[in-house]
């Protein structure tokens, strides 16, 4: 495992410490198997959050630099290299499906009003413990 994680600073849910994580059409990966993939390369505790996405998954780590670290070597499942990219989209999706986790919540209460949506209590965000 890489060092590096417990001297980082944390920069919880930034856009800037999020990799896109792409899966070949022969590569079929959970969530789980994803976190386990960055974090023995990372360390453990590296990984804030992960959303699926169509064919990819979008990985946050605590940091920039790990992030780099990420796009710079990509991942390995066994023989197969997954292509990793930093996020350099300034366009954002909201999806109830899967929300990536650098969208604030000011920022999808205000794309509900654009539609003409009014919530009808807070945002609820929901973690999942992989210990």
């Amino acid at each position: 495992m890489a060092s590096g994680v417990s001297s980082a600073t944390t920069n919880l849910l930034i856009k800037d410490n999020t990799v896109k994580v792409i899966l070949s059409d022969n590569v079929k990966l959970l969530a789980a198997d994803v976190i386990k993939l960055v974090e023995d390369k990372l360390g453990d505790d590296s990984v804030l959050a992960i959303v699926p996405c169509n064919g990819s998954y979008d990985v946050t780590v605590v940091n920039n630099k790990l992030a780099s670290v990420i796009a710079r070597d990509g991942l390995l499942h066994g023989s197969e290299g997954l292509h990793c990219k930093l996020i350099d989209s300034r366009v954002k999706v909201v999806s109830f499906m899967h929300i990536p986790v650098y969208v604030s919540d000011k920022d999808i209460e205000v794309k509900l009003k654009s539609w003409g949506v009014t919530s009808c209590g807070p945002i609820i965000r929901k973690t999942k413990d992989y210990d």
